[in-house]
C-alpha cells in the first residue's frame, strides 16, 4: 500500500484495538509497519503531553545483533511492572515491537505468560511481514490483523476463497454439519479452512473500516475473534467442534 492509505490503516487499526483487551499482530510490509508504529502512539495517547507520552511507551527493536533476544524480553518485563500515575486511557502503557519476526525462538517463549496475563492496561503491539514468523503459542493469545488484506491485489484471491466458503454455506443443513463432523477428526483440514475463513474475514474488515464503525464492521470483528477461538483449540488440541459450529453459523 501506498502513503496514502495511511491514515485508513490508522483507523482500522484503531478500530480492531476497540475489541482488543491487550495485544495485536500487525502483519504487512516492514517499512509500513515502521511508519505506522510510529504514528500509533501519539493517536492513541494524544489526550498526554509528548513527555508523558514518551513514558508509556516502549519501542524494542535491534540493536548490535540482528536479532531481538531473550535479555529484551525482561527490559519489556520490568516495563510493565513499573509503577506510573493511571490515566483516563483505555491503554496506560504500550509495548511496541515493530520487527517482531526477529524475535528469537528464546525471546518469544519467555514472553508467553506476560501476554497471556498481562499487567492491566497493558497494550502489545507486534509487527511481522508474515504471522508464521511468530510461534503459534503467541499467536494464539493475540489477535492477527493482516493489513495487506486491504489492498486491491488480494481482492482476485479473497473473492476464490470467499466462493469456495459460499458453497459450503449454501449446502443443506446435514451436509453443513457432516461437513463440520468430518473436520473435527482432521484437524489440518479443519486449520486450513479456517485459515480461508480468517483472510477472507481480514479482508473484509479492512473494505468495512473504509465506511467507519458500522453493523457491518462489528458482525466482521466478530466473526474474527469466534475463528480465533477455534484456531486456539486447534493448537491445543482441544474440542474444535463447537468452535467450527460457531464459526459456520456466524457467516449464515
Amino acid at each position: 500500500m501506498d502513503n496514502a492509505n495511511e491514515p485508513e490503516l490508522v483507523e482500522l487499526i484503531e478500530t480492531q484495538l476497540s475489541t482488543v483487551r491487550h495485544g495485536l499482530i500487525l502483519v504487512g510490509d516492514p517499512a509500513l509497519l515502521d511508519r505506522l508504529f510510529m504514528q500509533l502512539p501519539p493517536r492513541l495517547l494524544k489526550s498526554l503531553k509528548p513527555s508523558e507520552q514518551h513514558e508509556r511507551v516502549l519501542i524494542i527493536e535491534p540493536t548490535e545483533r540482528p536479532s531481538i533476544g531473550i535479555e529484551r524480553v525482561r527490559g519489556i518485563l520490568t516495563f510493565c511492572n513499573r509503577r506510573i500515575p493511571a490515566k483516563e486511557l483505555r491503554y496506560q502503557k504500550m509495548v511496541m515491537v515493530a520487527k517482531g519476526h526477529l524475535l528469537t525462538t528464546e525471546a518469544q517463549n519467555a514472553l508467553l505468560k506476560i501476554i497471556e496475563e498481562p499487567p492491566e492496561g497493558v497494550l502489545f503491539l507486534f509487527g511481522t511481514p508474515k504471522a508464521e514468523s511468530l510461534l503459534p503459542t503467541v499467536r494464539s493469545r493475540l489477535q492477527v490483523l493482516n493489513l495487506a488484506l486491504g489492498s486491491p491485489a488480494s481482492d482476485s484471491r479473497s473473492g476464490v476463497q470467499f466462493e469456495r466458503l459460499k458453497e459450503l454455506l449454501s449446502r443443506p443443513l446435514a451436509e453443513r454439519l457432516a461437513a463440520i463432523n468430518d473436520l473435527t477428526d482432521q484437524r489440518e483440514h479443519a486449520a486450513q479452512m479456517l485459515r480461508q475463513f480468517s483472510e477472507v474475514t481480514q479482508h473484509r474488515i479492512a473494505q468495512a473500516a473504509k465506511q467507519g464503525v458500522t453493523p457491518s464492521l462489528r458482525n466482521e470483528l466478530v466473526r474474527a475473534e469466534l475463528i480465533e477461538a477455534a484456531q486456539r483449540a486447534i493448537e491445543s488440541n482441544g474440542n474444535i467442534k463447537i468452535h467450527l459450529l460457531k464459526t459456520l453459523l456466524a457467516y449464515i
